[in-house]
């Protein structure tokens, strides 16, 4: 399964993808360290891995938060409510 890049702002897609890549990366070597009997680094690879997925979880935020933020200034705009004046009441 690859990254859904829709998920993500399009100015944080390529942190994403490193992000991802990384992840896939712990997986692997937290098995190889786990087969190997190595379970000192084992974890510490999950400690890496739980770091790329919290890295994962806020970029997605940023993209809620952004889509959020567009909805609300779609149905200011379709009230008829100046978001100049909002921006400026806020400021």
């Amino acid at each position: 399964m690859a990254i859904k890049t829709g998920e993500f702002l399009q100015k944080d897609v390529q942190n994403a993808l490193l992000e991802y890549k990384a992840a896939k990366a712990c997986i692997c070597r937290m098995e190889e360290k786990l087969t190997a009997g190595d379970l000192k680094e084992a974890k510490l690879t999950a400690v890496d891995y739980l770091n790329s997925l919290t890295e994962l979880e806020r970029l997605q935020s940023r993209k809620e938060n952004y889509d959020r933020l567009e909805r609300t200034v779609e149905e200011l705009t379709s009230r008829g409510i100046d978001i100049a004046m909002v921006t400026r009441c806020i400021s």
